[in-house]
């Protein structure tokens, strides 16, 4: 990855901040992330997008701190191993907020 891609997430993270931008009015897709919040298995579910779409997740200081590949219309993903706090999940152009617990 490129040391560029923190730093665009961070400032987008401040964008959205500044203008109140509600999670859902991020993307025109619609996916679910449940449950959520969570402390271990996320599902994420009603997928739709190309084959070996990347799944990855940012904190909030925009270092990513997971990312995975996936074709399937419902996949699972581990955060069990990630500290309590608040993390960002995007996939393809549509970024969701979830929290770990």
């Amino acid at each position: 990855f490129s040391d560029t891609l923190p730093k665009l997430f961070y400032w987008r993270l401040c964008l959205e901040k500044i203008l109140d931008i509600d999670n859902n009015r991020l993307s025109s897709q619609s996916f679910s992330i449940y449950p959520n919040p969570s402390s271990g298995i996320i599902t994420l579910s009603n997928l739709s997008f190309q084959k070996n779409e990347e799944i990855t997740i940012y904190n909030t200081l925009g270092q990513m701190v997971h990312k995975q590949t996936t074709n399937q219309q419902q996949t699972t993903v581990n955060v069990a191993y990630l500290p309590k706090g608040i993390y960002f999940l995007w996939l393809g152009d549509e970024t969701k907020k979830i929290v770990i617990e």
